[in-house]
C-alpha cells in the first residue's frame, strides 16, 4: 500500500539506538536485523514495538576493537 508500517532507531545523536547510514535489512520471527554502516555494527530490533534488543559490533564513537582496556561492545 506504500504506508509506513514500522520505524526503527532514534534520531537523537549519540543514542544507543541511533542508526547511521543503515544499509541492509533482514527479518526473522519478531526480530529485524539492520546493517548500520557508520556505527560499524548490526542492530537488532523487536519489530513489533521498535525497541533495540541488542547491537553487535563497534559503535561509531567507540574506541578501536583491538584495545582490550576499553569497552567497545554494546549489548
Amino acid at each position: 500500500t506504500g504506508d509506513l508500517r514500522y520505524r526503527f532507531g532514534s534520531t537523537a545523536p549519540g543514542g544507543v539506538d541511533e542508526l547511521r547510514a543503515p544499509f541492509g535489512l533482514g527479518a526473522a520471527g519478531d526480530y529485524c536485523f539492520v546493517a548500520d554502516t557508520y556505527n560499524h555494527s548490526i542492530a537488532i530490533f523487536n519489530w513489533r514495538d521498535g525497541t533495540l534488543v541488542r547491537r553487535y559490533g563497534k559503535q561509531a564513537d567507540a574506541p578501536e576493537m583491538n584495545d582490550p582496556a576499553r569497552v567497545s561492545w554494546t549489548v
